[in-house]
């Protein structure tokens, strides 16, 4: 598996697919590297919560960045392959987490303003 780190995920409200416009202005005007339908609100309220969270996203297609047209069937397809792959990041995960982090998610509203 090939893992990429520190990229930029736009959320798109789905389902649906992009056009080529918007996927063509997600990639070329605000760098997005990965579209997706997910991640909002989870990542905002985990935030909120205060508690660490990490998104593993897996690639069902290149939306209409490439040339071809992607079919609902073709990401289908490709998810089905791509659950197995996340089942095994799923297994090693709870393993490299460590005791104690060095993170600063448990004071995300430190400075909150209320």
């Amino acid at each position: 598996m090939k893992i990429h780190k520190d990229c930029t995920y736009v959320c798109i409200e789905g389902p649906r697919f992009s056009t080529r416009a918007e996927s063509k202005f997600f990639k070329n005007v605000i760098g997005a590297d990965i579209i997706g339908m997910t991640l909002v609100p989870e990542c905002q309220l985990s935030r909120e919560a205060q508690i660490c969270y990490v998104s593993i996203s897996t690639v069902t297609d290149y939306d209409v960045w490439a040339e071809k047209p992607v079919t609902a069937k073709e990401v289908i397809e490709t998810l089905t392959k791509n659950v197995e792959n996340t089942k095994k990041i799923l297994s090693l995960l709870p393993d490299l987490i460590p005791q104690q982090r060095r993170c600063s998610c448990e004071m995300a509203l430190k400075e909150a303003q209320f």
